[in-house]
């Protein structure tokens, strides 16, 4: 009888364990705004359909061509003003603009300021996302990236969208929204 008390201990705490890390893992850098309708923060990273169809060969074979003119990038970054986690990504994309000339950082505060919020959720529904949470990052035809871990994790990811978009130009996120 004791064994099984012992065993079903261990596969409680088990559980429990499980549960705080998806809980933890969902609440970790973004913060949640008031007009979320089920509290959904975006999709994963899905690539563009022409990075679908790319063939991994030929990014491995690529040469840049020094003569080309690189193309300008709009970064579009919705945010809450006392949001920790805005506040970590603010000064990385003042790095990310100083690393590349042909950036164009647009900032929208959501919390504090309606028209914001509206466009922000404008945003949302052009990429089939719900706007539940800030810091908030739209590039090109990318899906959104929602939420700022750091520079290594999420700032990577950031910086890679930008490259590729400085690389191979990518269309203004804001076509999508009108």
């Amino acid at each position: 009888m004791k064994i099984k008390a012992i065993a079903f201990g261990v596969i409680l705490a088990i559980v429990i364990v499980f549960i705080f890390a998806i809980m933890r893992n969902q609440m970790i850098g973004y913060a949640t705004i008031g007009f979320a309708k089920n509290g959904k923060t975006g999709q994963a990273y899905e690539p563009t359909p022409a990075q679908k169809t790319q063939n991994p060969e030929e990014k491995a074979i690529e040469t840049k061509d020094e003569n080309k003119v690189e193309n300008e990038v709009i970064l579009y970054f919705f945010y809450g003003e006392g949001c920790p986690h805005c506040a970590k990504q603010k000064p990385f994309l003042e790095k990310m603009e100083q690393k590349y000339p042909t950036l164009v950082v647009k900032a929208y505060e959501v919390w504090h300021n309606q028209e914001n919020k509206a466009l922000f959720y404008n945003f949302a529904k052009a990429f089939g996302v719900n706007a539940s949470g800030v810091p908030t990052t739209f590039i090109g035809e990318f899906n959104p990236i929602v939420g700022f871990g750091s520079e290594e994790t999420t700032g990577r990811l950031i910086e890679e969208r930008i490259s590729y978009c400085v690389e191979r130009g990518c269309i203004d996120a804001m076509a999508k929204v009108k």
